[in-house]
């Protein structure tokens, strides 16, 4: 019949929001000015990321996108593929992101939108990959997840004459696909997890072309807010 107390310090975060898929949107063609117009969605505080491929062959970039910051950049074969990220300011919505290249080639642009994500630094790890030969299946890199709650987001993209279709692996909710064309075309695939993951590593995840190809391939960890 006795009773008895427990007392237990807790740590709270009461301003702790899940992330949630926004808004995306890209394009893809041969272009000397590449583009993509923010969302109407989108709203202050929201992470932003913006990935743009190009046949770097003979052309570069000339002018990177105004007030976002560059990650990083790999080349693969005659490919380049550089990943921005910003935060979205007031007024951004609908506002429209150029990138200059030095003459016409041929590019694909990818633009993803997060609430809930780090309002400082909405990425918190990111991995890189490619294919030094050309295959079917492009597996992903690994990525670190240090912080419950962080979304991942996966990026394939290739320059092929003879890629037309991207299959998507199981488990993840696609976000944009885009498919060039004619010879040496920009092809893209880009998913996100659609939830939360869990912590230690996330990677590896494969997805297919209907050709043999090289591919560059970004695992972006999202950071919670």
């Amino acid at each position: 019949g006795g009773k008895g107390t427990k007392t237990q310090e807790l740590t709270v975060s009461p301003n702790q929001t899940d992330i949630s898929f926004r808004a995306g949107v890209g394009g893809n063609a041969n272009v000397s000015t590449a583009y993509a117009q923010i969302p109407a969605e989108v709203q202050p505080g929201d992470g932003m990321i913006l990935i743009l491929t190009y046949s770097s062959g003979e052309h570069e970039m000339t002018t990177p996108p105004a007030g976002w910051t560059q990650v990083d950049t790999q080349v693969t074969g005659s490919a380049t593929s550089v990943l921005w990220k910003r935060v979205a300011q007031a007024g951004d919505a609908g506002k429209q992101v150029t990138i200059g290249l030095s003459g016409y080639t041929k590019a694909d642009i990818r633009l993803l939108a997060y609430a809930g994500t780090n309002t400082s630094d909405p990425i918190a790890k990111v991995a890189k990959g490619n294919h030094s030969s050309a295959v079917p299946e492009h597996t992903s890199p690994s990525a670190s997840v240090d912080s419950a709650g962080s979304w991942a987001v996966t990026y394939w993209g290739d320059k092929s004459s003879s890629t037309t279709e991207w299959t998507a692996p199981a488990g993840v909710t696609t976000r944009g696909t885009g498919i060039g064309s004619g010879g040496g075309r920009i092809t893209s695939l880009v998913v996100d997890s659609g939830e939360a993951v869990g912590t230690g590593t996330y990677g590896g995840k494969k997805a297919t072309t209907d050709a043999a190809s090289r591919a560059a391939m970004w695992t972006i960890i999202l950071a919670r807010q």
